[in-house]
């Protein structure tokens, strides 16, 4: 039995085929990241006394020469709300309604004492993470910090004692 070829069919196909790629392209359905890879940075602290660890993201169009803006989060080492910080800078910065910035996210070690005895991590902060980030990347004086629960009432804390470096705070489902 032989098998009739029907040329004219496949030429339909492809035609069809790179119609469809073609406007799937030019029409693209997400928007594209507007944040670079993460960065895991140890800092040894000399406030806890042991080696702590930040998570640096920074916006794709962050220019090097400026003072770009800065938000600070705890609960890096929560993976949902890492997640919903960054998905949500991303978003925000793609529409232009934010701008670009540096997000840094402190991980915690014993999350609940660290942000109820609060003062240690906000010794930490001001004293070990703050000159860190001056030194190493182009970030403004002001600062933005955020926080979920906990770490929203750990932010509202902080914004209010200290208004010289931070001058915006997101508290999330405060505690």
């Amino acid at each position: 039995m032989r098998l009739k070829i029907n040329y004219t069919e496949i030429i339909k196909i492809k035609f069809i085929l790179i119609a469809v790629t073609i406007v799937s392209n030019l029409c693209p359905a997400q928007t594209y990241s507007q944040l670079n890879i993460s960065d895991t940075i140890s800092i040894k602290s000399k406030v806890f006394e042991t080696e702590r660890k930040i998570i640096i993201t920074r916006s794709l169009k962050i220019k090097k020469e400026n003072k770009n803006s800065c938000i600070l989060y705890t609960d890096a080492d929560d993976r949902d709300i890492n997640g919903i910080i960054l998905q949500s800078a991303n978003n925000l910065i793609a529409s232009k309604e934010m701008p670009q910035s540096y997000l840094v996210g402190i991980m915690h070690q014993d999350r609940n004492t660290e942000l109820v005895e609060k003062e240690k991590l906000h010794r930490f902060i001001n004293e070990e993470v703050f000159p860190f980030l001056e030194k190493e990347y182009t970030i403004e004086n002001k600062v933005t910090i955020a926080g979920h629960s906990f770490g929203a009432y750990f932010a509202t804390y902080a914004f209010f004692k200290n208004n010289n470096l931070f001058n915006s705070c997101i508290a999330i489902s405060p505690a």
